[in-house]
C-alpha cells in the first residue's frame, strides 16, 4: 500500500469514528444544534409535535424533513451542509470528546 492511502484511509476512519458522536444526539438536540429557529418558527398548526421531558415543541417541516435526511441517509445529510454546520457539528464532537458534553 502507498503512503497517500494508507493516510487517506486512516483519516476516513478517524473521520467516521468522530462522526458516530452525532449519534448520540435526539430529534431536539439535532435540530437546536444545526437549525435553532427552526424550534420557534413552529406552531402546532404549522409544525410537528415533539415531547420533549414533559414539555410540548414543535418543529418546522423543515427541520422535520433534516432530521429524516439524518436518520436514513447521512452521506446525503452531510453533502448538503455548508461550512457553518459542518463547524456546528466538529464543535459539539470535540466537546462530547473533551467531556464538555457528557
Amino acid at each position: 500500500m502507498s503512503d497517500d492511502y494508507t493516510m487517506t484511509g486512516t483519516l476516513i476512519r478517524q473521520v467516521l469514528d468522530d462522526l458516530k458522536y452525532l449519534n448520540r444526539l435526539n430529534k431536539y438536540e439535532f435540530i437546536d444544534l444545526l437549525f435553532p429557529g427552526e424550534w420557534w418558527d413552529a406552531t402546532p398548526e404549522t409544525g410537528y409535535e415533539v415531547i420533549i421531558d414533559g414539555k410540548e415543541l414543535y418543529v418546522s417541516p423543515y427541520g422535520e424533513s433534516k432530521w429524516d435526511i439524518f436518520q436514513h441517509d447521512k452521506l446525503a445529510f452531510f453533502s448538503g451542509c455548508d461550512r457553518s454546520k459542518f463547524e456546528k457539528m466538529a464543535e459539539y464532537i470535540n466537546d462530547v470528546k473533551s467531556g464538555v458534553i457528557e
